[in-house]
């Protein structure tokens, strides 16, 4: 539990990022969890939640979509993973602790987020943040973030955002992993937090 999640759209696809601490009320199960979920090689799912429930969901969509992905031998769209995420979510509501957010890249719409929550509404934005951490970054991103961005000044955002939110959310920590997803596939890695970003 405890988490800060974000997604952006900019001109070429879609940046995520995330923090790295999974914990239990005070106590911390691991600094260095990956909440970003490969889907596909052009859509991704970062989650929150339960790490278990959120796992289980991950998976059983992605045999569907590797199912079908051979049956079409096509790209699957991002909001079909987005609604097949939702249902899942809307079928397990009263017995897990779960929510996502599906972001992607396809021939058909470019980059998309789709932010799905636990009773299973699912809506397309811009850019959305969820988590404990994301109360500390939301007017941060409403007041810097802008249509078509290029891709510098989206990283720059991104890492400055989550950085904030370690630093004021008790339950967000560890390093940030931020992943760029583009017609060319999805590409990820890690960086430290900045120490002191200025708003």
């Amino acid at each position: 539990m405890g988490t800060t999640l974000l997604a952006m759209r900019y001109k070429d696809g879609v940046y995520v990022a995330s923090d790295s601490q999974t914990s239990s009320g005070s106590y911390i199960s691991n600094r260095a969890a990956d909440k970003i979920s490969p889907i596909s090689d052009n859509i991704i799912c970062l989650r929150a939640g339960s790490s278990a429930d959120t796992q289980n969901i991950v998976d059983l969509v992605k045999n569907i979509i590797l199912k079908e992905k051979i049956e079409r031998e096509d790209q699957i769209e991002v909001r079909v993973v987005a609604q097949l995420l939702r249902n899942v979510c809307y079928m397990k509501k009263s017995t897990s602790n779960c929510g996502f957010i599906c972001a992607g890249w396809d021939i058909f719409h470019g980059g998309q987020i789709y932010a799905i929550v636990q009773g299973g509404t699912l809506i397309t934005i811009p850019f959305v943040s969820t988590g404990s951490g994301s109360i500390f970054l939301s007017s941060f991103c409403e007041a810097n973030f802008k249509d078509n961005m290029n891709e510098k000044e989206i990283e720059t955002l991104i890492i400055k955002a989550i950085s904030f939110a370690i630093q004021k959310d008790a339950n967000s920590s560890g390093f940030i992993r931020i992943c760029k997803i583009t017609e060319k596939g999805f590409f990820k890695r890690s960086v430290l937090p900045l120490k002191s970003p200025k708003y």
